[in-house]
Formats: structure tokens, sequence, C-alpha cells
């Protein structure tokens, strides 16, 4: 009977464990959605036309925080524009940037365009710029680099296909002499600098003594290699 101990005294624990429902697998919790984090925004109203757009169109919202950017699309007085966050124009065109108070605030939408704080209207609880900032965060300018000609140019320059002289050339014409730039590279010598900029959305080149250095404004950086 000893040899049959060990067996009979685990009968008990076995038939135990055979019991129906006494071996329960771990019940798998249902997934906890986590609450979406919402974005800060703050909803403007577009004030009337206080610039020479047109009759139609109150505002505009710019490729990039400054006036020689594209506009990307037009707000009607009235329209509601969705901010998400605020910034400081890396280019600017001197002669305006004087004139409108409030130019250096800029407003990124929720359309990934620009509008200057001047043509907006906020809610009536955010009186100041502070109050403005403080809803929403600092998102650094986009990188936009300008430039704009020496006067006696009247606007017009050659656009060269590399950076040299000898190089094919065409004649560039840009509104009110600037042109926006892409990245700038060092190449042939010309009027004694070998700094050249690609103009943007093109292969072409010019060199940068055409620009009056203090037009020369935006955070452009060096052309990666091969570029």
């Amino acid at each position: 009977m000893g040899s049959f101990a060990p067996l009979i005294t685990a009968l008990p624990l076995l038939l135990l464990l055979a019991q129906p429902g006494s071996c329960i697998p771990a019940q798998h919790k249902p997934h906890t959605l986590l609450p979406r984090q919402t974005v800060p925004q703050i909803t403007f109203t577009i004030l009337p036309n206080i610039t020479s757009l047109s009759q139609r169109h109150a505002a505009a919202c710019y490729e990039a925080p400054d006036f020689i950017a594209q506009p990307k699309r037009y707000y009607r007085e009235g329209n509601s524009v969705v901010a998400t966050c605020w910034t400081k124009p890396a280019a600017f065109e001197w002669g305006r940037q004087a004139c409108e108070e409030n130019d250096q605030l800029w407003w990124q939408t929720s359309e990934k365009c620009w509008v200057p704080d001047f043509a907006l209207q906020p809610p009536e609880d955010l009186n100041t710029p502070n109050d403005k900032r403080a809803q929403l965060n600092f998102c650094p300018p986009p990188l936009h680099q300008t430039g704009a000609l020496w006067p006696e140019y009247g606007g017009v320059s050659y656009c060269y296909t590399c950076a040299n002289l000898d190089c094919a050339a065409r004649k560039i014409q840009h509104r009110g002499g600037h042109i926006e730039l892409n990245c700038w590279r060092h190449g042939a010598k010309a009027l004694g600098d070998d700094v050249w900029w690609r103009i943007k959305e093109e292969d072409c080149w010019v060199p940068q003594q055409v620009f009056d250095p203090m037009t020369l404004q935006g955070n452009g950086l060096e052309c990666a290699r091969g570029a």
C-alpha cells in the first residue's frame, strides 16, 4: 500500500482541478479607448477688406507667413478661420512691413496656410496679442527665402541653368522685383561673389549680387549636394 500512497494523496487535488469552472482562463479586458487629444485652436472672423485684394475677397491665406508668398486661398468678410498656431515671418516686404502694425504676427490655419493678424477679428475674450498667443503654441515659420532685385534691373534679370555666367540663360521677371528663392550654393564668381540662389520650383540659378542685400530675407538653407 505504501507504493500507492502518493497517488491516493494526489487524487483529491486532481479531482478539484477537473471540476467544471475550476480552471478559468484569464479574461481579456476590453480595449480602453484613449480620449482623443484635441488640438488647441482659436476661431477668428475675417474683418472687412483693408487691402486691395479685390471687392470679392477680404483676406488671403498665404503659403508662407509673408506677403511675398503666393496666396493658397481667399476669404470673404465674415468667414470663420480656425487658427492652430502662430509665428513670425521669415521673410517680408520692407515697404509693407512698416505700414501694418501687426505684420509680425501670423496665424497658421487648419488648412495649412497663413493669415496676418490684422485681417482677423478674435473672440471677445481675447483682446490683446498676448491673450491670443497664450492660447496656442508658437510654430516655426516654414522655409521661405526672398530677395528684391536692385532697382536698376527694373524687375528683370537673367536666370542660368547652372551657377555660372557661361551657362545658358533666360530672362525672368517678377512682380515688384521680388523673387521667391529655394536654396543657395557656391558657384563661379559673379560680380565678385560666388553665392548663387536657386529660384523656387525652377531648376534655374541667379547670382546673389543681383539682389539688394537689405531685401534678401528669409531662412533659406544651403542646397543639398547634387541639387
